[in-house]
């Protein structure tokens, strides 16, 4: 028997009251997923809430969770059914949602738009999901009875249900990996009518930087409203919310009942090849240009790929998203958490750059790979490493900013690390060495042939010696006779701009 005819088998038997399963058939285990697939049904449980909340606003009351009067607070999906199989949700795949705000002409700050499961009488609003008003932890798990309004519209909702929200971010900080990209992915699930749901654009995010946010991207996948799929009996009652950053608590904008509809995105569909690391996926509107690639999708601030201006009335903008994040996959398919890395550093000093990192769960990688681009988006090895070494100097280091990733194996899966960014002095110092044998020699480099200055000081600050040498790219050496009187000096070279000093008793 599939496993999945056994969660619902067994649903159905411990929670015959409040268990509700959207399911006409479960289908058995399939290799293949075509691009885009719609969702045919789901396996879902309600979940009772262990919290509620209670206050009256504008005369009208409002009680959430616990206190709504439902013990069906959350509606919480167990698996997916496709046209040609089933899929389970990864309980141990985690991430973190991140919503990337840009304020318009009608929405500014950390606003919260919302819907939620409810029963509506006279001013009375019975909300069944749990308060909540901050819009990351709202997004962040597997609930279908509850999600924003409006998602990417910036204006035109009569009622002023817009958002200010530009991209939505679902990072997975550790990545994750696959051997079989066709049948592991994200559903996207939206409210709305049959057949008429709002398109979207997804990408794969790459590489994040040391912050956690995205740096590098995938293909731009766009799905259409045909791409969906309606799933039966879904239909429910629900309540809009609203609530602006200066206001204390959510309120009653509008209501509705509406079904509910969902597409099923995989690794492959994104472009994800087998043993390739990914960290989450991002979501976009409609709007962005079909000229748009992977790297106009980092600064969500562009407005050129990023309208603050997209209708809320229009498919642009109006996808009603469901507030659900996760990764399901097929049974037996083996999605892991790569091998990591921690202190993870790169500096540059004398001309040549130091990379250092540690990892963890090290007995796992097999190799490192040294990677290094002027751009940020095309790459070159230069480096091959055993795993057990921790450290790399390039000494060949040109362009006045230069990028660093590691590329790290294990058995079956790669994984990046995150992008480090280094700022090279084209045409200045790169710090010296001072030795004292018969005379005191100065030792430095330099990225580009140019005149560096000398200068001998006293302890008052006072110039001893002052003159300047024509150097050479790479390695220098200046010869320098000791002071007549002894004691402390102060020994500076700067060129271009570039100064370094260093104490030293004679």
């Amino acid at each position: 028997m599939h496993f999945l005819d056994k969660i619902a088998i067994l649903a159905l038997n411990l929670y015959p009251m409040h268990r509700t399963i959207f399911l006409c058939a479960l289908l058995t285990f399939s290799c293949s997923v075509i691009s885009q697939t719609p969702i045919s049904n789901v396996v879902t449980n309600y979940q009772p809430a262990n919290t509620g909340l209670s206050y009256a606003l504008n005369a009208e009351i409002y009680n959430y969770g616990n206190l709504s009067g439902s013990f069906s607070n959350n509606q919480a999906v167990d698996g997916i059914i496709l046209p040609d199989g089933s899929y389970l949700y990864n309980v141990f795949i985690n991430g973190a949602v991140k919503l990337r705000r840009v304020n318009n002409a009608t929405s500014y700050g950390r606003k919260s738009l919302v819907w939620m499961e409810s029963s509506e009488i006279a001013g009375v609003y019975n909300i069944f999901p749990p308060y909540t008003d901050s819009m990351e932890v709202f997004f962040n798990g597997r609930t279908i009875n509850k999600g924003t309004d409006n998602l990417f519209g910036n204006r035109d909702d009569d009622l002023g249900n817009n958002n200010n929200i530009e991209r939505v971010d679902w990072v997975i900080t550790s990545g994750v990996v696959t051997s079989k990209p066709s049948e592991s992915g994200f559903p996207v699930f939206e409210r709305g009518a049959d057949d008429v749901h709002d398109p979207f654009c997804i990408a794969a995010i790459l590489a994040l930087d040391a912050n956690g946010n995205p740096v590098q991207y995938g293909q731009v996948l766009r799905v259409g409203s045909g791409n969906f799929g309606n799933l039966p009996n879904s239909s429910l009652n629900y309540s809009i919310l609203r609530k602006e950053q200066t206001e204390p608590e959510l309120y009653r904008t509008g209501t509705g009942n509406q079904k509910r509809g969902g597409v099923f995105i995989s690794f492959r569909d994104l472009g994800v090849d087998s043993g390739q690391v990914i960290y989450g996926y991002s979501l976009f509107a409609h709007d962005l240009p079909l000229s748009a690639n992977s790297s106009n999708l980092i600064d969500y601030t562009n407005t050129t790929y990023f309208p603050t201006t997209t209708s809320s009335n229009t498919s642009e903008g109006g996808i009603d998203l469901i507030a659900f994040a996760g990764l399901f996959h097929t049974t037996g398919t083996d999605v892991v958490l790569p091998v990591k890395y921690f202190n993870w550093k790169a500096n540059v000093k004398s001309g040549k750059a130091f990379l250092n990192w540690d990892l963890d769960n090290a007995s796992g990688c097999k190799k490192i790979e040294v990677q290094k681009s002027y751009d940020g988006q095309r790459w070159q090895t230069i480096a091959s490493l055993q795993p057990f070494e921790r450290q790399f100097t390039d000494e060949n280091i040109k362009g006045s900013i230069i990028y660093y990733r590691l590329k790290l194996y294990d058995a079956k899966v790669f994984t990046y690390t995150t992008i480090k960014r280094i700022k090279n002095k084209v045409g200045g110092l790169s710090d010296f060495t001072i030795r004292k044998e018969n005379s005191i020699i100065l030792e430095y480099n330099m990225t580009s042939a140019t005149s560096v200055t000398f200068q001998l000081l006293d302890q008052a600050g006072g110039v001893v010696v002052n003159h300047s040498y024509k150097s050479i790219v790479g390695s220098n050496k200046v010869l320098l006779d000791y002071p007549k009187s002894r004691g402390v000096y102060i020994i500076r070279l700067y060129a271009n701009g570039d100064s370094f000093s260093k104490q030293v008793v004679f």
